[in-house]
């Protein structure tokens, strides 16, 4: 399986964009059907995540600027919202998710 098998873009296709505030903001929105998902942090500030509950500065997972990234797959995938929330200013983040 590679990583773009199951995609909902056609092949080629940019990623989906979100910007991270300073309060709890929602990247990838809940997907029942979600095999993986990958996100990389594109911005200049560090982007704390949380899976299905908003999230916390200095909590959770982070995706230090630039370029942090993670991927979740079949073995360890949440279907819940992905939230993100930086402590200054915005960042901007990047992802993909299977259908």
């Amino acid at each position: 399986m590679s990583l773009t098998d199951g995609i909902n873009k056609a092949p080629g296709a940019a990623p989906d964009t979100a910007t991270v505030a300073i309060t709890t903001t929602e990247i990838v929105p809940a997907n029942t059907n979600r095999q993986w998902v990958f996100i990389t942090n594109v911005g200049a500030e560090d982007v704390f995540i949380a899976i299905g509950q908003p999230a916390e500065l200095n909590k959770g997972m982070v995706l230090r600027s630039p370029d942090g990234s993670i991927v979740l797959d079949t073995t360890s995938c949440p279907t819940g919202a992905v939230n993100g929330i930086v402590a200054a200013n915005t960042s901007a983040v990047i992802f993909q998710e299977s259908a």
